[in-house]
């Protein structure tokens, strides 16, 4: 699947659901590749209940970082970052195991860090992709499991 749309927004997110699935304690991963001028970037969602109350990690190409984020009656909080090469010219693998109050973060293949967010464990939601601004971007793959 390919978002090619790039027009420059900071604002434009756009989303894409696994629709045979939804869950609390999950596990995703997908294999992508990004470009984009102002921000290419890529992500996976979880427990996703709206665009205004959700979970992602995000792979940032200009950040050279990879973030989790609580989003919450719409704002949004960073509950994780590490600093890693994000290159817009590779491909990447990008994973999430949420598990109660536990984020475990994955990048091409290896843990970056966990957080935990106690304030808002939150019911089951949907899983899926998302990319914003003006990102291009190619998703190769999206395997999602359960946890329990």
């Amino acid at each position: 699947m390919a978002r090619t749309a790039s027009e420059p927004s900071e604002s434009r997110l756009a989303f894409a659901f696994y629709r045979h699935f939804s869950g609390r304690d999950v596990y995703a991963s997908t294999r992508f590749l990004t470009n984009g001028k102002n921000d290419p970037a890529a992500g996976l969602v979880v427990r996703f209940r709206s665009p205004d109350d959700h979970y992602a990690v995000r792979a940032d190409a200009i950040e050279n970082s990879v973030t989790l984020y609580r989003i919450a009656a719409g704002r949004r909080e960073v509950l994780g970052s590490m600093d890693i090469g994000v290159s817009g010219e590779a491909r990447h693998t990008l994973g999430i195991a949420a598990s109660e109050d536990r984020f475990t973060v994955f990048f091409d293949g290896k843990e970056l860090f966990v957080a935990t967010d106690r304030r808002f464990p939150g019911p089951p939601g949907k899983v899926g992709l998302w990319t914003q601004a003006d990102s291009t971007t190619l998703f190769e793959s999206l395997q999602v499991s359960s946890l329990h």
